[in-house]
């Protein structure tokens, strides 16, 4: 979303000249409550292109090839689908014209995406060669299949997957790489999509092929949420899996995985939480964690009860945050930013009170009502 009181998705916003649709799988079911109004969305984004840009797209996904063949946008489009591919003693091998390509990623998921990419980077200029030469010692994204442990024959993957269709992508690519491995499959319901019970039947056969399932959810979280309680034969109903494990325990969760025998398996562990802060990583101090607010900051938070936004567990797993923060109050031009982390920096300057009340329409009665009871 762009904001809460802006429920378009932010990619309606880009007017992109060069575009790429891997696939539409159904999410955020607080905003988009039908799988039709989601797939809407997507149109929307097509018919947003510049007049001469492209669209790749994902041949093997039927709506995004449906939608890309029936725009009449004076767009180009670029199709791209699965690669040819073997796997040998847990490495994967891409199929090119010069013969096999070992690869660091894994999982027809990220394969297709890959493909994807060689496209994009085409259009931008890169030769084929030099993609495939930098893909080949690429190792993925943070937090997305990301190897965290591995000694002989025992293997930790840490992913962030939460919606239907990328848990059972990411389940299915651990089991094709891993084969001859017990496979153990930890999921948190942890979003607002995936704790409703009118989405969570989404969630069908996508932990199957796990020898062991485990699901995890937090009753503080679904009060927070202002959600009503789940029952577990209502997770394993949806799930079809008679041999799934629900906890709503951090703790019991914790002591179940103690005892496993770890012995050629691989535990994989998919949240966008933390399982109840169960890797024991406890909080920085308060003061590194929290701020006082002045009053205009108000403004930060309004719409955000209207569940616009989702949230996640705070710093010592007491409350909730939100993950983005729209605001009705563009703060970053207010007072700037500086800043640097691994890799990147920022530096934004504040910029001129006039000129942001002239320029933002939207938010012109906020600054001046600030102003003028002093609140800035």
């Amino acid at each position: 979303m762009s904001s809460p009181i802006d429920k378009r998705p932010k990619f309606h916003l880009y007017k992109p000249n060069i575009a790429l649709i891997s696939g539409i799988s159904w999410d955020h079911i607080n905003v988009f409550p039908t799988y039709e109004i989601y797939k809407k969305q997507f149109e929307i984004f097509v018919e947003s292109i510049v007049e001469g840009g492209s669209v790749t797209y994902n041949l093997d996904d039927i709506d995004t090839k449906e939608i890309v063949n029936n725009t009449n946008r004076s767009i180009r489009k670029f199709d791209y689908s699965m690669p040819d591919f073997n796997i040998r003693n847990g490495v994967t091998y891409l199929q090119t014209i010069e013969g096999e390509l070992p690869l660091e990623i894994f999982g027809r998921h990220n394969l297709s995406n890959l493909m994807g990419a060689k496209w994009i980077c085409q259009q931008m200029g890169v030769d084929e060669d030099d993609f495939f030469q930098a893909i080949s010692c690429f190792k993925g994204a943070s937090n997305r299949l990301e190897k965290v442990y591995s000694k002989n024959n025992s293997f930790i993957f840490k992913d962030f997957a939460h919606s239907p269709s990328k848990v059972k992508a990411t389940v299915n690519a651990i089991k094709d790489q891993f084969d001859e491995y017990k496979i153990i499959a930890c999921f948190e319901l942890h979003t607002f999509s995936s704790l409703n019970s009118d989405f969570i039947n989404e969630y069908k056969d996508t932990l199957s092929n796990a020898d062991i399932a485990i699901v995890y959810f937090s009753k503080k979280t679904l009060e927070s949420k202002k959600m009503s309680n789940i029952e577990f034969s209502d997770i394993v109903k949806a799930f079809n899996n008679n041999d799934l494990i629900v906890f709503d325990d951090s703790s019991k969760f914790k002591d179940y995985l103690s005892s496993m025998d770890f012995n050629k398996s691989v535990l994989l562990m998919m949240s966008s939480g933390n399982f109840g802060n169960i890797d024991g990583d406890n909080p920085a101090a308060m003061r590194y964690t929290e701020a006082r607010l002045q009053d205009y900051t108000n403004y930060f938070f309004d719409g955000i009860e209207e569940n616009s936004v989702d949230f996640k567990d705070n710093y010592d797993g007491q409350n909730l945050e939100p993950v983005v923060l729209p605001s009705q109050l563009p703060n970053i031009l207010i007072n700037g930013a500086m800043g640097i982390a691994v890799g990147m920096a920022t530096n934004i300057p504040p910029h001129n009170i006039v000129e942001l009340i002239v320029n933002n329409l939207n938010t012109n009665n906020i600054l001046i009502h600030c102003l003028k009871f002093g609140k800035l």
